[in-house]
C-alpha cells in the first residue's frame, strides 16, 4: 500500500512539472509571436536593397561592382563581378510579409547573354555562415525568422508571409560606365531599378 501511494505521489508530481512545463512552453510561444509580429511591423516600407556602379566596360563584357544594404540603408557588402553582356539582370527572390512589409534577397546576377540558370548566386556574399547579414540589425526573433527561410531554401509558407515570388530586375539597352544604379523595394513587393542621378 504504501509503495502503491507513492506511485500515486509520483504521478502527481510529474503531471505538475509537465503542466507547468506545457503552459510555459506555451506562454513562452505566444510571447515570441509577439514579438516576431512587432519586429515585423518596424521593417520599413521602402529601402534600397543593393546599388552598382559599372567600372568598365569594352564590347564584350561590363566589370561592376556590387553593394548590398540592410533594410536599415547600412551597407553590408560589397563585391565586384565581370559580367558579360551589355545589360545586368538582377534576380530576387522577394518575401511579403504581413502589414505588406517584405524582405527581398538579391539571389542571382547575369546579363542578355548568359541564361539565368548560368547566372552568379550571390547569396554568399551576404550569408557567408548561412546568417543573412541583410537582416541583422532587425531584432534577434526576425532575424532568426529570416535565417530559418533562407535555410528553408525560401520556399517554405507560413502565417506570417502573404507571399513569396521571384523578381528580375534589369537594365535595358545596356549599362554605363560611371554610373550608379539602384535597386529599391516598394510596398507590397514592387522593386524598382533607377539610375541615380548625382549633381
Amino acid at each position: 500500500m504504501k509503495n502503491f501511494l507513492i506511485f500515486i505521489l509520483f504521478l502527481l508530481v510529474l503531471g505538475f512539472l509537465l503542466y507547468v512545463l506545457f503552459f510555459y512552453t506555451k506562454i513562452e510561444l505566444i510571447n515570441r509571436k509577439q514579438i516576431l509580429t512587432e519586429e515585423i511591423e518596424k521593417l520599413k516600407k521602402e529601402y534600397v536593397f543593393l546599388s552598382f556602379k559599372v567600372l568598365g566596360q569594352d564590347e564584350d563584357n561590363s566589370v561592376v561592382s556590387f553593394e548590398l544594404y540592410g533594410f536599415d540603408g547600412v551597407k553590408v557588402t560589397n563585391f565586384i563581378l565581370t559580367n558579360r553582356g551589355r545589360d545586368v539582370f538582377i534576380e530576387s527572390k522577394v518575401i511579403v510579409l504581413k502589414k505588406s512589409n517584405l524582405v527581398v534577397f538579391p539571389w542571382k546576377i547575369y546579363s542578355d547573354v548568359i541564361a539565368p540558370e548560368n547566372g552568379v548566386f550571390i547569396g554568399d556574399y551576404y550569408a557567408p555562415d548561412g546568417e543573412v547579414m541583410l537582416y541583422k540589425s532587425s531584432g534577434r526573433e526576425l532575424f532568426n525568422f529570416i535565417n530559418s527561410l533562407y535555410s528553408d531554401g525560401l520556399n517554405s509558407k507560413n502565417e506570417y508571409i502573404e507571399n513569396i515570388f521571384i523578381a528580375v530586375l534589369h537594365t535595358v539597352n545596356g549599362v554605363k560606365t560611371g554610373r550608379v544604379y539602384e535597386c529599391m523595394a516598394h510596398i507590397n513587393g514592387g522593386l524598382e531599378l533607377r539610375e541615380v542621378e548625382y549633381e
